[in-house]
């Protein structure tokens, strides 16, 4: 085991002890995205309809070269997702890079009303989650775009960014420059989800730069992926959460 995945593993298992089931978090707000949501083990309606479209429309059509070009959302992220939105019921959601639509119908099902709009780089991963799921679902846009240009597409139809899922992404210095790009929209209805937070140190610089932002009062910070909420009613606090 590197050095690297071993502080990992330990650092993951330290969060474990010290901070589980909102242990030490006096905000009913946090304690209650915490332990609700964040930590919620309930099985919901959708987890089989999203299992019943990953095993019969996505999985066996996916080579192993197309593991290497995107790897797939986690179960445990993909439900994560999915109660996230099914907790705040937001009018509209931004994705940017679709793990192959598992993921997108996470966001989905957790507000099928709300207006899905999913900005995907890559061609081929493009062609791959549109097929899969805008054949029965009309409120969901699959565009071919980078973020600047899939962000200012999304703002198009909106006033407010709503949720945005940031999926983990190449390189760290992207982070940044969603960062920087975010920045100019954010909103006191925002509700950031970012993967991949640690995935080098200048992602984890970037993931800082959200947390000393005053318009986001609320992070969390789930270790390989963060949370940040702008409702400025909030009082401003960072939470390591274990999960």
């Amino acid at each position: 085991m590197s050095k690297r995945f071993l502080k990992q593993y330990c650092t993951k298992s330290f969060r474990k002890i010290r901070h589980r089931k909102g242990f030490g978090v006096h905000s009913p707000f946090a304690y209650n995205l915490i332990t609700k949501v964040i930590e919620e083990t309930c099985s919901y309606y959708a987890y089989q309809q999203v299992e019943d479209v990953w095993r019969t429309q996505i999985c066996n059509r996916l080579t192993p070269d197309d593991f290497q070009l995107r790897k797939p959302i986690s179960e445990k992220y993909g439900k994560l997702l999915f109660r996230l939105v099914n907790r705040f019921r937001p009018e509209t959601i931004f994705e940017y890079k679709s793990s192959w639509g598992i993921s997108t119908l996470y966001l989905y099902l957790g507000n099928p009303r709300a207006r899905l709009f999913c900005a995907e780089p890559d061609p081929y991963v493009f062609n791959f989650s549109k097929k899969v799921l805008t054949q029965e679902k009309q409120n969901i846009s699959f565009e071919n775009f980078n973020f600047p240009e899939g962000l200012s597409e999304y703002l198009t139809t909106t006033k407010d960014t709503g949720f945005i899922c940031i999926h983990r992404l190449s390189e760290g210095s992207e982070y940044d420059s969603v960062y920087k790009y975010l920045s100019l929209y954010l909103n006191d209805n925002t509700i950031l989800f970012v993967e991949g937070i640690r995935s080098d140190n200048t992602a984890l610089n970037a993931w800082y730069k959200f947390i000393s932002d005053e318009r986001i009062r609320v992070t969390m910070d789930l270790f390989d992926a963060g949370i940040a909420v702008c409702n400025p009613k909030l009082n401003k606090q960072d939470y390591i959460v274990a999960f």
